[in-house]
């Protein structure tokens, strides 16, 4: 039951961030995506609660208050969740133009590092809360180093 409900919870999530960049980003960048989910006929994210199609009903915890989402457009099956991610400046090759990142929280100040670079053209993006962002793969990127320390 947990495990069904840890997934439920992220494919809500997942459809948040999904039709927030629907809405948000540049066409380019999600005719892009929608393209190879297209091309690669990737089913959207249901949570095993066999939704048939790309939309249905999603639910999310809003404060206090639980708010579902009717006939909504349901999150692509692919996905990555992580925290406190950091690598060294590197590019990929993957099979779509565009990769989306979406930092939900951060709990530090700017002094703290761990912030995204796009070293092809010297952009720092500083990560704040509910910071969505864009870039290629292909071009040169990476994060900086978080003042963590295991001790």
């Amino acid at each position: 039951e947990f495990l069904a409900s840890s997934d439920y919870a992220a494919s809500c999530l997942l459809a948040v961030c999904w039709n927030i960049c629907r809405a948000r980003l540049p066409a380019e960048v999600m005719d892009d995506w929608v393209k190879f989910l297209q091309d690669n006929k990737i089913p959207a994210l249901d949570a095993g609660v066999a939704m048939a199609g790309n939309r249905g009903d999603y639910t999310i915890q809003f404060g206090d208050e639980t708010v579902t989402f009717h006939d909504a457009e349901l999150a692509p099956g692919t996905a990555l969740l992580n925290w406190n991610y950091a690598r060294a400046i590197h590019f990929e090759s993957p099979p779509h133009t565009y990769a989306i990142q979406w930092i939900t929280e951060r709990t530090h100040d700017a002094s703290y590092g761990g912030h995204f670079y796009i070293a092809s053209y010297g952009v720092r993006i500083l990560n704040t809360a509910d910071t969505l962002i864009a870039w290629r793969p292909k071009d040169f990127h990476g994060t900086s180093l978080a003042a963590f320390s295991p001790y």
